[in-house]
């Protein structure tokens, strides 16, 4: 027993030394898993990189605005130009558009031609019906179209109508013609004593010398002769002939009344 005792301790195994081999390794194992500690490094080269571009990117874009913005201004400042120069254009051919047509308007008013209605009158046993031309251009064209008939006074029944009379004249000028009606008594030319009447009626038209053509109607009534005495010119007034169809009524309300015409 004593001798077991004694060997015990001898026969208790030590912990191994580790040699110098083995703590090379494990210096170079640590190196190793300290190695990753150089990632900060290679992140900010990133970071410092994407700002670059970041940078890079935002100066372009400001550029690329400013190019736009300079030409809109410029795009803006050709349009303001051509739509002054437009607006100049189309006041300029507006006023000379007005001066033209004024030009026209006093050129065809004091020169047009123009007819107006000369007569009727009784004359004998004839009426005369006929149109004065003025104006210092001649008319290429006048038509006429008219009718004479007799009628009771002051009812204005027809008793007798003529024919239609047709007067075309290319070119024309002043215009005289006398037409033959029935037999017209003597009585009926004095308006005291008249029992029939006389009227004509009709149309004409007729071009200027400018293109432009106008057409006229017209009616007259024959009134018999007669006196009245007028105050201002301190006399006696003659009057009679032919009237206007549409002052017949107001002529009839005058004498009536002894009314001056």
């Amino acid at each position: 027993m004593t001798s077991e005792n004694q060997n015990s301790p001898s026969s208790q195994e030590h912990p191994a030394q580790p040699t110098q081999e083995t703590q090379t390794q494990i210096a170079k194992t640590a190196t190793e898993l300290q190695s990753p500690a150089a990632q900060p490094e290679c992140e900010d080269s990133r970071k410092e990189k994407k700002h670059w571009l970041d940078y890079v990117t935002f100066v372009l874009e400001l550029l690329g605005l400013i190019v736009l913005c300079v030409y809109a201004g410029y795009t803006i400042k050709i349009y303001c130009a051509n739509k002054q120069a437009a607006d100049a254009a189309r006041n300029a051919a507006n006023a000379a558009t007005q001066q033209t047509t004024l030009l026209r308007q006093q050129i065809v008013g004091t020169m047009a031609a123009y007819f107006t209605l000369n007569g009727p009158e009784l004359v004998g046993d004839k009426v005369r019906v006929g149109w004065a031309r003025s104006g210092q251009v001649k008319s290429p064209r006048f038509h006429a179209t008219f009718r004479i008939s007799l009628a009771s006074f002051p009812r204005l029944k027809e008793t007798w109508r003529s024919d239609l009379y047709e007067i075309n004249l290319s070119p024309a000028s002043d215009i005289n013609d006398k037409y033959r009606i029935p037999e017209f008594a003597a009585a009926d030319r004095q308006f005291v004593a008249q029992k029939q009447t006389i009227i004509v009626k009709g149309t004409y038209d007729f071009d200027n010398g400018f293109g432009e053509v106008f057409s006229r109607e017209f009616c007259s009534v024959y009134f018999g002769m007669y006196q009245y005495t007028a105050i201002h010119d301190a006399g006696v007034v003659t009057q009679g002939g032919f009237q206007d169809c549409g002052t017949l009524q107001e002529k009839l309300r005058q004498f009536r009344n002894h009314e001056l015409p």
